[in-house]
């Protein structure tokens, strides 16, 4: 291995090659066959494929290029159980008893390398020491309302739409508009008053909304996992375990795993002690 790849840059690229372009060829080929199609709207065989070769194509390169991928990432990077992690929460593979991994197209190559590769499995991660001075003494992380206000704002334009086909007398979808509005609303505003701190980090200790404040003396195998594509922070304290969701909040899985990271390398530093 000549270069060190970091997992975040493996993933980066990975979703460059795979993800972009899949959604990409995927958008354009229904356009195409959609723009194609429009002559013969009575021929059922047409609008068939204008549903399946869009799907088709874009499931063919992705079956061909992740081969490709899983070979230079997993060749060129040190944690390949983290890596092996985080591409399956990002969908870039899936898990190894998935139906689509006997579907991959692999050259005889490709093939040679992956099973000659299994063999970093068997090594542990190396642990992280990560120094990153643009962070702050402390972080605050709370819940995360751009989605919650982009709700609240098609909401409002359903009142506006209930309330144009009431003036209409079309009440049936006015109604329906107007209750579907006040559902959304009432879904929401709970989430907009909320400005809880749901986890504090700093230099010293960490605590979440259901747990009072922790050395990080006193914590231990700190992490995020992941449950059915759902990040949770976990860590060990000496009253149990937190487990706590953070897909809601308002720093993505790998913030968060950085915070932790960079202010448990920094307590080792200020305290002289090895990981």
């Amino acid at each position: 291995m000549n270069k060190k790849i970091s997992v975040e840059d493996a993933l980066k690229r990975g979703i460059n090659m795979i993800i972009y372009p899949s959604l990409i060829l995927m958008l354009v080929l229904f356009c195409l066959f959609f723009l194609f199609c429009l002559p013969y709207k009575n021929t059922d065989i047409i609008w068939l494929l204008l549903t399946f070769v869009p799907i088709l194509i874009p499931a063919i390169y992705y079956l061909v290029v992740t081969p490709k991928w899983l070979v230079w990432a997993f060749e060129n990077v040190r944690n390949v159980h983290e890596l092996k992690k985080l591409a399956i929460y990002h969908q870039l593979i899936y898990k190894d008893e998935s139906f689509w991994n006997k579907l991959l197209i692999w050259s005889g190559e490709d093939k040679e390398k992956w099973n000659k590769l299994q063999s970093k499995f068997l090594i542990e991660d190396e642990p992280y020491f990560e120094y990153d001075f643009s962070i702050p003494f402390e972080v605050n992380i709370k819940l995360e309302k751009s989605s919650v206000y982009l709700n609240l704002f098609f909401s409002a334009l359903m009142l506006i739409i209930g309330f144009y086909k009431l003036y209409n007398e079309n009440y049936w979808s006015g109604g329906f508009f107007i209750i579907l509005c006040i559902f959304t609303i009432s879904q929401n505003y709970k989430s907009v008053l909320d400005n809880k701190v749901y986890i504090k980090i700093n230099n010293f200790g960490i605590q979440s909304i259901n747990t009072p404040f922790y050395s990080w003396s006193e914590v231990s195998n700190e992490n995020i996992y992941f449950n059915k594509q759902s990040p949770y922070l976990y860590f060990e304290h000496p009253n149990g375990v937190e487990r706590l969701y953070i897909k809601d909040l308002s720093n993505s899985y790998s913030e968060i795993m950085k915070f932790l990271r960079v202010y448990r390398t920094r307590y080792q530093q200020n305290h002289n002690l090895k990981n």
